[in-house]
Parts: C-alpha cells; structure tokens; sequence
C-alpha cells in the first residue's frame, strides 16, 4: 500500500524550515523528509501556478525535473511515508492529488500578511521584484505577477506599475493564500491541515498535528525544540534593508485584509508597528551609521574587487556564524596573503 505523502503550501519565512527539523529529529528513520529539494526556479512555480487542469498537468510532467521529483515521491511512498516542506514545490498539489489522491496530505502553513511580508522584505534581493520579466519570457520565474495566465486577482494589472516591492509581495501572498484554500475545495477528499507560524512557534501540540496527518507515533512532550543556527547576517539584512514605513501600504490591499482576516488575524496599526520594529534599523549610534553610510553594501563590492585580484579567500557561507570582527578579517587577510607567498592557492576563508 503507497504510504502517505505530505506537501506544504506556504510563503516563505513561515515555519517550514522549522517543522522540516523537527519532522528530522523525530522520523529521520521512519520517512523520508525533505525541505524544497527542487528550488522554485527548477520546478517552474510561476508558470505551473495553479495547474488544475489536466492539460496543464501534462506539460509539467514532460518537464525533467518535475517528471523525476514525482517519479522519485512515488517510489519513496512505496516504502515509507513521505514529507516535503518548503515553498518551492507548493504549485503541483493538483499534480499530487491526481496521482496519489487520498493519500495526499496537504499542510498550509501561513503568517499574518503584513509580518510574513515584512520578513520577506528585509531578506530577498529585492530587484527580483522590482523587475519582473514577463510571463512569456521567463521561463523559469518563481514571482507570481497579475498579468499571469493563471493568477486570480487579475484586477491588481490596472495599479502594478505603481505598486511597491513590499505591494508586490504582498500580492504574492494573497495569490499564494488563496490557492491552498482553493486547493482545500478542490480536493476535499483529500486530508488538509491549516496552521499559523505563530501556533507552531508556541505549541508542541501544533507539530503533533502534523505527526497525526501522517499517521505518525506521537514523541514524548515536550519536543525537542533545538535552537536553530542564529542567522549570521541578521545584523547586516536589517541594516542594509530595513523595512521602513513600506509595510504601512496594506492599508490599501482589501483583498489581503479580507483573506487575513479569514485565517483570524487582525490588522491593528499600532500593534503592527510594535512587532515590525526588529525588522527596523535599531536606534543606535552605529547600526544608524552604518545603515547610513552604506557601509554593507560598500564592503561586499570592496570584498568582491579584492576576490577578483586573488588578494581574499574565495568565501565560504556557514551558516550559524556570527559576523566576522575586522581583527578576525585582517587575520584571514594575512594568512591568505602568506598562504599565496608559499604557493598555496587552495586557501579558504569565511564570508
């Protein structure tokens, strides 16, 4: 008998990495678990957005590398159950649902718009957003428009070239929110589990939710809640971008008020900006400085020149580091220089 197979819809910044470590800690052995093991781009998100149709279905598994992500989930599901969290692959839950039907389980993970938003605003690289190619001319695109063949909210074409990048994610939220709860009425044979950020973030017995939508054997209380790796460049995303008053542009979105207020989240300004505050620049002498004088955008190009004449280590991402002092610099800086001196090329660094 195929085994269950889990997929997530969700934005991202909304807790799928979260409940992909816990669902490690506990079912590593027992389930196969993956977190977005095709990247949106890969797996063609915006042009296979809501891809009920059959026609539609058809085209996407003549692609490659979604053909090969089902074949593999079918395989996997054979033997053990299986679950897939992350944002990437949120689009092929009609694939999905034709092919394993009720043993499909689709979890939707959300956050209050205007926070997932934000979260998103101060962590993306926001040019993807400010010029997004069309439709017909990306192929491989992952940020959903209103001038899309498939999209819902289609009126959102008379006001996009005015709209803001934080607008424009905003956008993607509501298209993303409002098709899992299509997905929901579409299949409603299908097993569905809706979830705030917020409640898993809070409440063991939330990821038990999940572990029941699975048939999975409930661990002992309370869970594992490991601490994430702190992320390494929190203090440099939130100076270099900081959200400013942009998230104050929801106010004109009815659309994303209405479909929030639907999931049970209330939209008072004065809370808002409480909460929005750490996606500020905090009010010292030198965050103030450095956001003002840009000075994390002048040491990457610095860093990127010096790369390029071999006078730095190529750099290396680790994840859970904290930024690096500029004695810690200098010292990789010399021992790199040394390292060269020697004829050692093979010297790596840090970023």
């Amino acid at each position: 008998m195929t085994h269950p197979v889990l997929l997530t819809i969700a934005m991202p910044r909304s807790g799928t990495s979260f409940c992909f470590h816990l669902a490690k800690i506990y079912f590593s052995d027992k389930a196969r678990i993956e977190h977005e093991p095709i990247g949106s781009r890969a797996a063609k998100f915006r042009h296979f957005f809501r891809c009920f149709d059959p026609e539609s279905q058809e085209r996407a598994l003549q692609d490659p590398v979604i053909s090969d992500f089902v074949t593999g989930v079918q395989r996997s599901a054979e033997t053990k159950p299986v679950m897939i969290f992350g944002n990437t692959l949120s689009h092929l839950a009609p694939i999905l649902a034709s092919i394993f039907g009720d043993r499909l389980r689709i979890l939707h993970l959300h956050r209050h718009p205007v926070i997932n938003t934000a979260a998103l605003y101060v962590h993306t690289e926001q040019h993807n957003w400010r010029n997004i190619p069309p439709y017909d001319e990306e192929p491989w695109g992952k940020i959903l428009t209103p001038f899309d063949p498939n999209t819902v909210f289609q009126h959102y074409c008379e006001r996009w070239e005015k709209t803001s990048i934080f607008e424009r994610m905003l956008y993607h939220w509501l298209e993303v929110t409002s098709y899992a709860a299509e997905c929901h009425r579409t299949f409603c044979d299908i097993p569905y589990l809706e979830l705030s950020a917020d409640t898993l973030f809070k409440d063991d017995n939330a990821v038990m939710r999940i572990f029941d939508l699975m048939g999975l054997e409930r661990p002992g209380l309370p869970l594992n809640r490991a601490e994430s790796p702190k992320n390494a460049t929190w203090q440099r995303t939130i100076e270099e971008t900081p959200l400013g008053a942009s998230w104050r542009a929801y106010e004109h979105h009815r659309d994303v008020i209405a479909t929030g207020q639907r999931l049970g989240y209330t939209f008072d300004s004065v809370k808002l900006e409480t909460i929005l505050a750490k996606y500020q620049v905090p009010q010292r002498v030198f965050p103030l400085l450095r956001h003002h004088l840009r000075w994390w955008q002048i040491r990457r190009h610095v860093a990127e020149f010096l790369r390029a004449k071999h006078l730095l280590p190529p750099a290396t991402y680790q994840q859970g580091l904290q930024p690096r002092t500029s004695g810690r610099i200098y010292s990789e800086w010399v021992h790199h220089i040394k390292s060269r001196l020697k004829g050692n090329t093979t010297d790596t660094g840090s970023d």
